[in-house]
């Protein structure tokens, strides 16, 4: 033995710590465990001995919590066994003293099968000791029966097996040209299954010996039956099997049996007087056997003590051979956990740089926001659009809008409000204000009054005082409406400082002081100044200064309402934005372009507009309004945004997809074709997100089935939730957000069903504005 017991110690030098194993326990185990069931014998002694430790050492403990079921079970249990006994004994009474009961107890003494069975045996063709019915959809157990004095296993358990022995089957043998194949019968020993299956439920029989084919025919007659009369409750089914009560009654025709009828011997009353001899006998027999079994039995045992000895030495040559497959097995378990680690780091790192892009991104943002809302604090400044420049350009920011040429210059405010002037790329239009203080500044330029007149405004109108020449009444009186549309002017406060105008002729042409007073009263337009010019051979010529905004009046159609001779005018018109709400349909319809499935209707004060727009468009409309016509409402409910419907159409296509896992396992594992689908899917949601201006955030749901809880649980989910979430990274643009995972809680695993629709990974898809908390509110 000396070169064995070296041997032993050298394996016991080279065996792992507790660390190293700890490391790889759990990994080790569940490996073994889905190779074979050798690891299940040998943790079952120690758990067995726990258990006696535990009951030996606090039984009162162990017996309050089982006392709520152990009750109820013994009753049970005692009212089967009393009645198989009865059952089993009368029978064995009624044949003990025939030929056929003698033969059966011979029968019994050679195969060591207790009497009874082999009565029974004997004299049932076959007996239904149990069924299920139960849920197809959910694998839920809806109604459970069984045969008088038969002791039943739990239901429940029995119901997930079939359940999961039907998922087996389809999975491992999908059939071709049939939309759902059934497993309609299968043997175990003595025990028969038969099933009958229905498109909401199916109906499983457990028979002992063999029934007859006009039995099937029972079964298949039955579940038609039940789906006739609970089909709703089995298409609407919730969890709750009260309604299913009422079919109690059509259960119980399926509970059949059927015994073989012996008639009675004629030789019982013989067979009773040889009895007594045939039972001394089998008594001597037995005696004789017991004996010649002994000496055989220690014969058996001394060569069982050298077989033992043999199988020592070769134990410890098995020891050597698994110790080294045990130092495989941790360098694959090493390498297994460092690549992961590595994917993890990868994964990592990759979330970080998105999430610091999208930083990025956010903070540019957040400044574009702050830039406008200084740009429109400002009075005769209205920005319309914004957006942040392309990546490359020189400037950062974009702005358009419109500009009263009173107003501040606007790189003026931008770098008071912290800006840098030379990071802005700025357009601007001309406008005139409806801002007291610049309207005010507008008339008095253009008005030029005397030092003896004195403007003033009051919220509702501007009025002149003091005392001015006959001639800058007249005018003022004439331009002063058109430089404040929005407001009225007012000059019947006003003194003429030089006399009146002697009788004789107008200074000006009647029909030209017409003419102009018209082009006051027109929208959109404004006269700055006119005098008369050159006389020409119908009459002096009119020369005159003004304002046109694009959608106002030709001033040429309001000379020839007014019957003057165009030819006799010379006008020269600044383009400019009006306020004045008459035209706002007009400049609305024309500034914005709407769609062609998009109608804007209204009047000065309302504007409403109807049909499918992009967002783009809506956001824009919303802009233009506040700049354009602050006093005026705006109604979009009718508009339809097609990016945000594009939007939840294809976050409803993603969450209606579902990807498949073998037991127990969490790598992902897709197609080309799933591939290339699930990237255009991801790409058309981040297209459909960036032009509605809105992020998504997709959690991924990580789901097992009952058969998994053993195996890991929710880590198994969390596994495979993580997987898929790095594959949606890999497959995603940049800048989109799956970083959520989401897994089954501890309560939630409970009565899980079991089958392989149910292991697999969901979506769920959140969208949120790109303002508001990334948290998100779902669709």
């Amino acid at each position: 033995m000396g070169d064995e017991l070296e041997r032993l110690q050298e394996l016991e030098s080279r065996r792992p710590t507790a660390d190293e194993i700890s490391d790889v326990l759990p990994d080790a185990v569940a490996l073994r465990s889905q190779r074979d069931s050798e690891l299940d014998g040998a943790l079952s002694p120690t758990i067995e001995g726990s258990l006696e430790r535990a009951v030996q050492r606090n039984p009162q403990r162990i017996a309050d919590a089982i006392f709520p079921i152990i009750g109820p079970a013994i009753r049970k249990s005692m009212r089967a066994a009393l009645s198989s006994i009865v059952e089993g004994f009368n029978r064995a009474l009624e044949e003990s003293f025939t030929l056929r009961g003698l033969g059966w107890r011979i029968e019994a003494w050679r195969s060591g099968t207790p009497y009874p069975e082999v009565v029974l045996t004997h004299s049932l063709v076959y007996r239904v000791e149990q069924l299920f019915l139960i849920h197809e959809r959910t694998g839920v157990q809806l109604e459970h029966l069984t045969a008088p004095a038969i002791q039943a296993q739990d239901p429940d358990l029995v119901t997930a097996m079939l359940s999961a022995l039907q998922a087996f089957m389809r999975d491992s043998f999908p059939q071709e040209g049939e939309q759902r194949a059934t497993l309609n019968h299968f043997e175990f020993g003595e025990l028969r299954f038969e099933v009958a299956a229905g498109p909401h439920a199916t109906l499983a029989a457990v028979v002992r010996g063999t029934a007859p084919s006009a039995y099937r025919e029972l079964l298949q007659d039955t579940i038609e039956r039940i789906h006739t009369a609970v089909g709703p409750e089995l298409v609407e089914f919730d969890g709750d099997t009260g309604p299913f009560l009422r079919i109690h009654d059509l259960l119980e025709e399926c509970l059949a049996e059927q015994r073989v009828q012996h008639q009675k011997s004629r030789f019982a009353s013989f067979a009773k007087r040889a009895v007594a001899v045939l039972l001394l006998a089998l008594l001597a027999t037995w005696i004789i056997s017991t004996l010649w079994g002994n000496w055989r039995e220690a014969q058996a045992d001394d060569k069982a003590a050298a077989a033992r000895l043999e199988h020592a030495f070769k134990s410890v040559e098995e020891l050597e051979a698994q110790a080294a497959g045990t130092q495989q097995l941790l360098a694959r378990l090493a390498a297994d956990v460092q690549r992961l680690a590595d994917e993890e780091e990868r994964a990592r790192q990759e979330r970080a740089a998105a999430d610091g892009r999208r930083q990025v991104l956010d903070a540019r943002r957040a400044r574009l926001s702050e830039l406008r809302r200084a740009l429109d604090a400002e009075p005769g400044l209205a920005v319309t659009a914004t957006e942040l420049a392309a990546e490359g350009a020189a400037q950062a920011f974009v702005v358009a809008g419109l500009r009263d040429p009173h107003a501040r210059a606007p790189l003026t405010v931008a770098a008071q409000a912290g800006f840098d002037p030379n990071l802005i790329d700025a357009h601007w239009t001309p406008w005139l204000s409806p801002a007291p203080d610049l309207v005010l500044a507008r008339m008095r330029e253009q008005l030029a009054p005397p030092a003896t007149v004195s403007l003033a405004y009051d919220g509702e109108r501007v009025s002149a005082h003091g005392t001015a020449p006959r001639a800058w009444i007249e005018r003022a009186a004439l331009v002063g409406p058109g430089l404040a549309p929005t407001l009225s002017f007012d000059t019947t406060a006003l003194q003429p400082s030089d006399p009146p105008v002697p009788a004789g002729p107008l200074p000006m042409d009647p029909a030209l002081a017409d003419y102009v007073r018209r082009l006051a009263d027109e929208p959109g337009l404004v006269v700055l100044d006119y005098a008369m010019g050159d006389p020409l051979p119908s009459g002096r010529q009119l020369v005159l200064e003004g304002l046109r905004d694009p959608d106002a009046r030709d001033p040429l159609e309001v000379a020839r309402d007014a019957a003057l001779d165009t030819t006799r005018l010379h006008a020269l018109w600044t383009p400019y934005e009006s306020g004045d709400p008459v035209l706002l349909l007009a400049k609305a319809r024309r500034q914005l372009a709407p769609p062609a499935g998009v109608v804007l209707d209204g009047d000065g004060r309302r504007l409403v507009a109807s049909g499918r727009a992009p967002g783009d468009w809506i956001r824009r409309a919303r802009t233009w309004v506040t700049a354009h016509a602050a006093n005026a409402s705006y109604d979009d409910s009718a508009v339809v945004d097609i990016d945000r419907q594009e939007l939840d159409e294809r976050a409803t296509e993603l969450e209606l997809l579902a990807f498949y896992f073998e037991l127990a396992d969490h790598d992902v594992d897709l197609s080309d074709t799933e591939r290339a689908d699930l990237t255009r899917l991801l790409r058309q949601l981040d297209d459909a997100a960036r032009r509605s201006s809105r992020l998504v955030r997709i959690v991924v749901h990580g789901h097992i089935d009952g058969s998994e809880t053993i195996r890991g649980g929710v880590e198994v989910a969390r596994r495979r939730a993580g997987a898929m979430a790095q594959e949606l990274e890999r497959l995603a643009p940049a800048g989109a957000v799956f970083t959520s995972l989401g897994v089954p809680t501890a309560d939630e695993q409970d009565g899980l069903p079991v089958g392989s629709i149910h292991r697999k990974v969901t979506f769920e898809v959140i969208t949120f504005g790109a303002d508001s908390d990334p948290s998100g509110t779902p669709r």
